[in-house]
């Protein structure tokens, strides 16, 4: 597709140790999401103009729920706009209360940072919620969202927006209950997009599900992203050329597409 803005992945896993030149040639903005704070220590110095590398904490993990430090992710906040990935995972084996002091814990730094979330939530979407009331959710992200129709509808009320991959399109049975300016593409590489062909930054198939002309909803999750960063007053934090791109997506105005609805595939 031929656009002026370039595809945007707002959750993807990279190896740390990748090329810039290699990150660059993928094409695409890709919001990193790292399941360690070592991880991030070991990125931060990257200067990557298409890439936003974000600290996260995995809820699946037991080496780095055991190993997190609230005082370390406030610092780190302050280096990235980015918290991915932290929540709860049911099939964990860290134990629940562990994961929800560390999910609380992380919030709490979330709030009080310029910096977006994106939030796992698998087997756990109705504690998520719970734990999500009383903090910032206008700037949480709800990653590969599986809720009921009920949780969804309170996601939404709560003010969250949502990242979805082709495979979780496919799959969940409330989507379509998410306004169009609250959606997100991602691939979630490699979980998301399991094809030969599949790599960070490809959600050419997430936007050829949403819309008819897939144009129209490039420019609408651009506006979307956006909106949630200017929730987080982070904007000026991300590369200068997502700036450009965000800028770009409110400039111009996009072909019209009669295929997109309030966030439901066409």
């Amino acid at each position: 597709m031929n656009s002026p803005l370039p595809p945007l992945d707002s959750h993807a896993h990279i190896n740390i140790n990748i090329h810039p030149r290699a990150l660059l040639s993928l094409r695409a903005v890709i919001l990193v999401a790292l399941r360690s704070q070592d991880e991030f220590d070991h990125v931060v110095a990257r200067d990557d103009p298409l890439a936003v590398w974000g600290v996260g904490i995995h809820p699946g993990s037991v080496t780095h729920v055991q190993a997190f430090d609230p005082d370390r992710l406030r610092s780190q906040l302050d280096r990235t706009p980015l918290l991915s990935e932290i929540g709860l995972d049911r099939r964990s084996p860290v134990p629940p209360a562990a994961q929800e002091a560390v999910f609380r814990q992380a919030l709490d730094a979330h709030d009080k940072a310029a910096c977006i979330a994106s939030v796992h939530s698998a087997g756990r979407t109705g504690r998520v919620l719970e734990i999500l009331e009383g903090h910032r959710c206008s700037t949480v992200v709800l990653h590969w969202w599986n809720g009921t129709a009920a949780q969804t509808r309170r996601a939404v009320a709560l003010g969250c927006y949502f990242s979805v991959n082709i495979r979780n399109l496919r799959t969940a049975s409330a989507l379509h209950l998410v306004p169009a300016d609250r959606i997100l593409p991602e691939t979630d590489h490699p979980y998301g997009n399991r094809t030969p062909r599949g790599q960070p930054g490809d959600v050419g198939a997430v936007e050829g599900a949403f819309a008819e002309q897939p144009h129209e909803f490039r420019y609408r999750v651009w506006r979307n992203f956006g909106q949630l960063m200017d929730n987080a007053g982070a904007t000026e934090r991300l590369p200068t050329k997502v700036q450009g791109s965000i800028s770009r997506s409110t400039q111009q105005k996009p072909p019209v597409n009669r295929g997109f609805s309030n966030g439901q595939p066409a």
